[in-house]
């Protein structure tokens, strides 16, 4: 399978449009959240989402734009009514069974509270959060919200950050990043208007997940 991975596309849809076309034909899109801003809405961003059919979750500023906080926005008539209801419509977190890899898809932290319109930043430095993520009961974790590019091994687990597709605060980067089963590996790409992206970072993917396994570890 071919899975590309997106995050933090904040209304940004020649971005997401440069990502998709970096990442070719895929299998499976999934995107970790803030696809719109908490004051602005891109039918053109959900649009694109929804025709690739992605398997997306809300991002804190996704949140904040469905809650009292957003009414303004409403009220100003920005979006159609069926893509506010597909973003309405999106969980928190998503826990998938990807080609027998448990994978978890989170924005900020995996233990983010729910009701919380705040999330926790979780950066490739961060030696007090990232060790808690290989408690996750996954074996692919992927984040969002620091708009930074991750790729690193915690415990038995990948945890991958795409980076942001939409507004760079990484060296001016725009990146996105693709599972490729068939090939056990993970890449993260920068983005260049008008060019193919380069390759920022790659690695394996880690043991794959399955029942004998389960069983055999008692």
């Amino acid at each position: 399978m071919r899975i590309g991975l997106v995050s933090d596309v904040h209304c940004n849809a020649p971005g997401l449009e440069a990502a998709l076309a970096q990442l070719g034909t895929l299998d499976l899109l999934l995107c970790a959240g803030d696809i719109v801003l908490q004051y602005r809405f891109s039918d053109d961003v959900i649009a694109l989402l929804r025709a690739h059919n992605a398997v997306a979750i809300q991002g804190n500023h996704d949140k904040i734009l469905l809650s009292p906080h957003g009414d303004g926005v409403r009220r100003s008539g920005q979006g159609e009514r069926v893509n506010w209801e597909w973003l309405a419509a999106l969980p928190l977190q998503r826990r998938l069974d990807v080609d027998g890899w448990r994978l978890l898809l989170a924005h900020g932290a995996p233990w983010d509270e729910p009701s919380s319109l705040h999330c926790e930043y979780v950066y490739p430095t961060d030696a007090g959060r990232l060790p808690r993520i290989a408690r996750s009961d996954a074996e692919i974790v992927v984040l969002g919200h620091t708009h930074f590019p991750m790729l690193q091994r915690q415990g038995s687990a990948l945890v991958i950050n795409p980076g942001s597709c939409g507004e760079a605060r990484n060296r001016d980067l725009l990146t996105c990043g693709l599972i490729d089963t068939a090939r056990g590996t993970v890449t993260l790409y920068h983005l260049e208007e008008g060019h193919r992206g380069e390759v920022l970072q790659e690695a394996m993917l880690p043991a794959r997940w399955s029942e004998d396994a389960i069983s055999a570890a008692g």
